[in-house]
């Protein structure tokens, strides 16, 4: 019997919306001011599959449970310290990610979306590692990190949305490269096509996002299981980000000139706590963006935007233009009312503010304290 089990984060079903931003916009249109609302929305779920002895996917509740001793297979911790990791690719990582990242374009291109490609950011095959080696199955990790920490601690400067599978098999169906390339492909399907019986089709919705242009794929095995990682991109900036005391300075250039943004979210969590495997082996496995703090907008003097919930903060400088990208704002005020922590910043696309975080431009974590 071959089981399997996938998670997803960033599910936006209409049962279970969360509201996580409202932005009222003052516009002066013929001498009346006319107040638009705009709702960004976002709803977690985690998902849990099986699969058949045939590799044909099928769902069921079979929770996931084993222990680091059985599954260590690496030959060093891949544990994220001082901004990098010890990240170890299998030997036939090229080959299996090169197949991993044509099934995945070849569902977009059903869509008529683009193809997207393989990020340099490691951060897919790092949390791979980090399952195998420490036995757990869960979006957060033994540093209690979740995907967007792990992201921008190990180098990304765009926005991630994470899509995680596990498949143990039995030695029958472990045949090297085949074999994975088999398992990569059912787990791929059931995230497809099986997935409205656990999540809403959540981890469909993340495969078929338009927004996309890259993925950090992870792909960590042993003759017993696999753990593959999807860390789905929205690339459209490079970016270097500074921190200047709480000053946070975000200067580069468009990689994509077809997204801009005139608004940026701030989301925080508490500084993250260790966990072992056991504990997140028994759930919840599903991550959530944090919680909304409020928001930041280019500088205004005269019918300001503002951020219904929280802190409302004017950036000191902001040009998001098709040849430059130049943010300047201080976190002070977030600090002062919400204390020590993480501060995730999304830069919501588009010319106004009900983009989605799941369309945002960055997903940059701030570690303050």
């Amino acid at each position: 019997m071959v089981a399997g089990q996938s998670s997803q984060e960033a599910k936006r079903s209409t049962s279970k919306f969360l509201l996580v931003l409202t932005i009222i916009i003052a516009l002066v249109v013929a001498g009346f001011v006319i107040y638009l609302p705009n709702l960004t929305r976002v709803s977690i779920v985690e998902s849990q599959t099986s699969a058949t002895s045939s590799l044909q996917p099928s769902y069921s509740n079979t929770s996931f449970s084993t222990t680091a001793g059985t599954v260590l297979s690496l030959g060093q911790s891949p544990l994220i310290q001082n901004g990098s990791a010890n990240v170890s690719y299998p030997a036939d990582y090229q080959l299996l990610a090169a197949y991993a990242l044509n099934v995945i374009n070849q569902d977009r291109g059903e869509f008529g979306l683009g193809n997207v490609t393989l990020s340099p950011v490691p951060s897919g095959q790092q949390h791979a590692d980090s399952m195998l080696y420490f036995g757990y199955f869960s979006h957060y990790d033994t540093q209690g990190y979740k995907p967007y920490m792990r992201y921008t601690l190990l180098g990304g400067v765009g926005a991630v949305e994470e899509n995680i599978a596990f498949i143990s098999w039995e030695s029958a169906y472990y045949t090297g490269v085949s074999g994975v390339e088999k398992s990569i492909r059912s787990l791929e399907y059931s995230m497809m096509y099986n997935d409205s019986a656990c999540c809403n089709n959540g981890h469909r919705t993340n495969i078929l996002n338009p927004l996309h242009d890259r993925v950090s794929i992870g792909i960590a095995y042993n003759s017993t299981a696999l753990f593959f990682v999807e860390d789905f991109e929205n690339y459209y900036a490079n970016l270097n980000v500074g921190l200047a005391g709480l000053t946070v300075s975000l200067v580069g250039a468009p990689v994509n000139a077809s997204q801009g943004s005139t608004a940026m979210a701030v989301f925080f969590d508490p500084r993250p706590t260790p966990e072992n495997a056991s504990v997140l082996n028994s759930g919840p496995r599903e991550y959530d963006p944090g919680t909304l703090v409020g928001g930041i907008f280019p500088p205004c003097i005269f019918v300001c935007p503002y951020s219904q919930t929280g802190l409302t903060v004017y950036a000191t400088t902001w040009q998001y233009t098709s040849s430059i990208v130049n943010l300047s704002f201080s976190l002070s005020g977030f600090v002062r009312r919400f204390g020590p922590g993480v501060y995730t910043l999304y830069l919501l696309s588009g010319s106004n503010t009900n983009s989605s975080i799941a369309d945002a431009l960055t997903s940059i974590s701030v570690f303050q304290g």
